[in-house]
């Protein structure tokens, strides 16, 4: 297949009304008013312009128009992905402490002493990836283990799930300082328990950047996170919550022709009740790429970390997961009614889904989401997800599915990750990877959704199979809003499309998680494509 494109390509502008690039000899779906596929397909600027058959679609072609034969690969809307940090992605993919393929506390000890040379400027070593779950003995480690590394360097070691961390002795000694540093409103939500040397709160990354990184590191992260995102297929990304700083970056990345991607922005409550009115406002307004689409909140963690917020105790313990902050949650919906901004909340757990469904409701902004929705509410169920946006975390499900039944109990287990019953109360479905704490790969996400199996095959029959959602429903999660007809390849639609190794319209799992992105195309530009890496991009408008 002829992927490659002349560099001229993402970067000239219109001149004229023939389209700058036909794609033909594909097999395309609109998912317009039908689902049959057409071999062909023309753009011009940011726009598709036409779809038909190769003839009539290379007739529309002008003496600088440029095609790409396609040789029979499909074709599918641009892939929307609800919950991404893109500079975590951005960092972790290139860190050099990274101990998720750690199988013992041991192996992970001999990684931090390989890793304490190339330490952060801060002095810290830090890294990430860790998952106690993955152990022989799925317990907490504590911070001995640590101090026997070294006691003359704070370490700290995120979990898996970013909202867990792992520190030795005198990072905990040293944490106080680094926490008065950050915002104090956001560290609220941070426990430190000193016996163990285990923090939670959805706020570690936090405490991480001002460790890590100055400005331009974390601007450097962004883009890498951003162009990670594109190689996957990933057209447009709705973005945890983040600052106005990290929205000038990137802008400062979209003019330089640097964003290969669209980007749906989260404020953090904090940012959005300053932005109304601000020079930053009027430039997103002016950008192609980026816009400010709703206030967003972090609540709790997962279930199988067993920092889900729970009307009842685990199964043998005593715990409810963590204490829901409420002050939080008060200032999320402010904000968001003060800024005219949606409210999108990530949550896990029965008790923190009726406090974000609580949350929702108190705003007077239509257009909330839920991500995660991972537990049901015993006594209301699906019924308040009705007319909702849900983000579902079907990645998340494929490591949760080890756990829930001993975590939660049998009866309990079965409204874990429910989204047949969701989709029958009248929720819009979306997928969120959560990346970087699961992998993004969104047509094997797919399938994971499809059978309610992980890659595996485990469990036979899917787990809690009642709960699979039709291929179709799963179709239009991945592209996006259903209500959105830009999430959709007709003419006049937004000129986003991924080129995929393996028909996205099959039924197979097996093919649909060895799926890779061929090619993506962003507003008519290329973003993304095999043949292309190590170019520079253009998508500037």
């Amino acid at each position: 297949m002829v992927l490659g494109l002349p560099a001229s390509v993402a970067c000239t502008q219109p001149v004229s009304n023939y389209p700058e690039l036909i794609l033909t000899g594909g097999v395309i779906y609109p998912l317009g008013d039908s689902n049959d596929p057409l071999p062909a397909l023309a753009i011009r600027g940011d726009r598709v312009i036409a779809l038909g058959n190769n003839a009539e679609i290379l007739e529309l072609a002008g003496p600088y128009t440029q095609q790409m034969d396609l040789e029979g690969s499909s074709v599918l809307a641009g892939t929307y992905d609800a919950w991404i940090d893109l500079e975590a992605l951005g960092r972790w993919s290139s860190t050099s402490l990274d101990v998720r393929l750690a199988s013992t506390i041991e192996e992970v000890q001999a990684m931090v002493r390989n890793a304490s040379g190339t330490n952060t400027a801060s002095g810290w070593i830090i890294g990430w990836g860790w998952d106690e779950n993955d152990w022989p003995t799925p317990i907490l480690p504590d911070h001995s283990a640590l101090d026997a590394v070294t006691t003359e360097q704070p370490i700290l070691l995120l979990h898996r799930n970013r909202q867990s961390a792992w520190l030795n002795s005198l990072a905990i000694a040293s944490l106080p300082s680094v926490m008065n540093a950050v915002d104090p409103d956001t560290m609220t939500s941070v426990d430190i328990n000193e016996t163990n040397g285990i923090v939670t709160g959805p706020s570690l990354d936090t405490i991480v950047n001002v460790l890590t990184g100055d400005a331009t590191e974390r601007a450097i992260w962004l883009g890498e996170g951003a162009r990670h995102a594109a190689s996957r297929g990933i057209t447009r990304a709705g973005t945890t919550p983040v600052d106005a700083e990290t929205i000038e970056t990137l802008l400062e990345l979209e003019y330089h022709g640097l964003l290969p991607l669209r980007v749906d922005i989260r404020q953090t409550p904090r940012a959005a009740l300053a932005y109304r009115g601000s020079n930053l406002e009027r430039q997103v307004q002016e950008s192609a790429l980026i816009r400010v689409t709703a206030v967003g909140l972090r609540l709790d963690g997962p279930l199988a970390s067993k920092l889900a917020a729970l009307t009842a105790p685990y199964e043998g313990h005593t715990t409810t997961g963590r204490p829901t902050n409420t002050a939080a949650v008060s200032l999320a919906a402010a904000a968001s009614n003060k800024a005219g901004l949606p409210l999108h909340v990530h949550a896990s757990g029965d008790r923190a889904m009726n406090t974000a469904l609580d949350a929702i409701d108190e705003s007077d902004v239509a257009g909330g989401m839920i991500i995660g929705f991972d537990l049901l509410p015993k006594e209301e169920g699906a019924a308040r997800a009705a007319g909702l946006n849900v983000a579902i975390a079907a990645a998340r499900f494929s490591n949760d599915i080890y756990h829930l039944d001993k975590l939660l109990g049998i009866e309990r287990a079965t409204r874990a990750h429910a989204w047949s019953d969701l989709v029958a109360a009248g929720a819009l479905l979306s997928f969120a990877s959560d990346a970087p704490t699961y992998e993004l790969r969104p047509l094997a996400t797919m399938a994971t959704a499809l059978t309610r199996q992980d890659v595996s095959g485990y469990p036979a029959g899917g787990w809690n199979a009642s709960q699979i959602v039709s291929h179709t429903r799963l179709i239009r999660a991945l592209i996006g809003n259903p209500r959105d007809r830009e999430a959709e390849l007709v003419s006049g639609s937004a000129a986003d499309l991924v080129v995929w190794s393996e028909d996205p319209m099959t039924d197979d799992p097996v093919a649909l998680r060895r799926a890779e992105a061929m090619l993506t195309i962003v507003a008519g530009r290329v973003a993304y494509s095999r043949a292309l890496v190590g170019l520079p991009m253009s998508l500037k408008h």
